[in-house]
């Protein structure tokens, strides 16, 4: 995958979302050996103030890596299937009395009937 910048990203989850502002999050990583964060999330709303053009990590001050931007509506759309992914987890668990699940459960979010 070829890689964009942060504007080009914000502007392709504008179209997805169909509107010329932004709500949504920023998901990226530090790389920094040295400091202890891994993930960091950002909600952002551009309707009120200009695109951000880097996101740095919050413990460190460092660049971090971008992963993705996507829309509200695809991250609360992702959200409930992973809630639902739990869900069957879960139930598999409470069901068999085992500590493990086969794999496959994670890529099931259809809940029974």
């Amino acid at each position: 995958m070829k890689k964009q910048d942060l504007s080009q990203m914000i502007q392709a989850a504008r179209v997805r979302q169909g509107l010329h502002y932004l709500c949504g999050y920023i998901d990226a990583y530090c790389d920094n050996a040295q400091c202890t964060a891994r993930e960091i999330r950002v909600r952002i709303k551009t309707y009120v103030a200009t695109d951000p053009v880097k996101v740095l990590c919050p413990l460190c001050g460092k660049l971090a890596k971008l992963n993705s931007v996507e829309t509200l509506r695809e991250h609360v759309k992702d959200t409930e299937r992973k809630a639902r992914v739990d869900v069957n987890v879960q139930r598999y668990l409470a069901r068999t009395g085992r500590a493990y699940f086969p794999a496959s459960l994670l890529f099931n979010d259809t809940l029974p009937g």
